[in-house]
């Protein structure tokens, strides 16, 4: 659900008796959003959980712990520990992060296609990503990191000459990464369905492979070439694989932005699913 401001969007949701939300990106900073959600949290006996981009920040930025721009990767830190602090707040131990990027995106192109600039060095990114993850996970014992698979579509791949720009896009990234840090996945089905198709990979074997790795997921569809956070097809091929899977013991975030029609449609597909 968006809105400019966290607190309207989790008032609509709260309304429509929704419990547990997820608070992500995608509305702006201003000063009363953390009383908004203290005293909507206490009055619908909400939970909360931070994913990545969220707190807002006062200044907009894409966060990237894979930069090697110091100024970014200090805001990305900073951003962190805020999510820590607000989780440690809210009694919820687990934050979704993204994986970082081997460019700095601007603030406008989050979802979209990304202009053209250099990249960085692959192994001097990844070094930079293993050592500022590791130091922000050994500082918060008490809470569970979660990095999520990123979604390279079609575009940014032709724009790049089909260089990948994306950390943690496919089951080879994943095993690469996890031989350097100790970390848990969280599952993005419709990013894996555009990266699939991009980097031509089988995605039901993709997806069998971190649906069982992975308690954390999250659920949305679109058209195999961009990330559109669409509403979930009943008969669609991301209902089909998770019909095949076990379920239980995970949770689950819908990201559909397609309205709230859409977003209770899906909780009641996936509701059907975990309980069959």
């Amino acid at each position: 659900m968006q809105a400019s401001k966290i607190g309207d969007s989790v008032k609509v949701l709260a309304d429509l008796g929704f419990k547990n939300i997820e608070l992500s990106g995608g509305t702006r900073f201003y000063p009363e959003y953390e009383s908004d959600l203290d005293l909507l949290k206490n009055e619908y006996d909400l939970n909360f959980r931070c994913h990545n981009y969220f707190p807002p920040p006062r200044l907009p930025f894409v966060l990237n712990l894979a930069s090697l721009d110091e100024e970014v990767r200090a805001a990305s830190v900073s951003n962190i520990i805020e999510a820590i602090r607000l989780s440690r707040k809210y009694a919820d131990n687990k934050i979704g992060l993204h994986s970082g990027f081997y460019i700095d995106i601007k603030n406008n192109e989050i979802g979209k296609k990304i202009g053209i600039r250099s990249t960085y060095d692959k192994k001097d990114a990844d070094n930079i990503f293993y050592q500022e993850f590791s130091a922000i996970a050994e500082s918060a014992m008490d809470i569970e990191f979660y990095l999520e698979n990123n979604v390279v579509s079609s575009a940014n791949y032709k724009t790049y000459n089909q260089q990948n720009v994306f950390m943690l896009t496919s089951k080879d990234d994943h095993m690469e990464m996890s031989k350097h840090i100790n970390f848990k996945c969280l599952f993005d089905v419709a990013h894996l369905k555009v990266s699939c198709k991009t980097l031509s990979l089988n995605y039901k074997e993709q997806f069998n492979y971190f649906i069982n790795i992975s308690d954390y997921v999250h659920i949305s569809d679109n058209n195999s070439l961009a990330d559109q956070n669409s509403a979930l097809a009943p008969n669609g091929e991301i209902v089909s694989l998770l019909r095949s899977v076990d379920l239980t013991a995970k949770d689950f975030t819908l990201e559909i932005y397609s309205g709230i029609a859409d977003v209770k449609q899906a909780f009641l597909i996936l509701e059907g699913l975990i309980h069959a």
